[in-house]
């Protein structure tokens, strides 16, 4: 139906904007060749310590909640069986991590476990692994805290998945 407007003022192959509205400026653009990258842009140490931030509050919340109910020291200890236990595709990230006794997991082993991996491989491993630890932090809080205990939980990590920003 439009077709023969398409073409009007225009010779086969060649194109005219029309108005002052229709022009691009490329006088300030990049020189960045057009394309796909190959890889995710590299994985800063300010954005790991930051997301690892958020598992700490996750895991504060459930030692927490846990020494409540189950007597104290004993968060501590099942969140670090919840650390020893990830799976083997998130496993490199928590080599060698302790939880310290507020539920907590310092940032350096975390970065130096990182700092390992190949450049390519580093945001997909903390990825997985932080929303792993979370996800597996929530379940076995779900699992072995009664409700009373479980909401006081989940009450201070509400949001967690926006902090994290993936």
């Amino acid at each position: 139906a439009f077709a023969d407007r398409e073409r009007s003022g225009r010779g086969e192959g060649e194109g005219a904007f029309v108005g002052a509205v229709d022009r691009v400026d490329l006088a300030g653009a990049s020189h960045r060749m057009p394309g796909l990258r190959s890889h995710a842009p590299a994985l800063e140490q300010d954005e790991v310590i930051r997301r690892l931030g958020v598992c700490n509050e996750v895991l504060h919340a459930f030692v927490q909640a846990w020494d409540r109910q189950h007597g104290t020291g004993q968060g501590r200890r099942a969140a670090q069986l919840i650390v020893d236990t990830a799976p083997p595709e998130c496993a490199p990230l928590f080599d060698g991590i302790e939880v310290d006794p507020d539920g907590r997991i310092g940032p350096s082993v975390v970065v130096r476990n990182l700092k390992r991996r190949p450049e390519p491989q580093r945001r997909g491993l903390a990825h997985r692994g932080f929303s792993d630890l979370i996800d597996r932090t929530l379940t076995r809080g779900a699992d072995g805290l009664d409700d009373d205990h479980l909401e006081r939980m989940l009450l201070p990590v509400a949001g967690y998945r926006e902090r994290l920003g993936w």
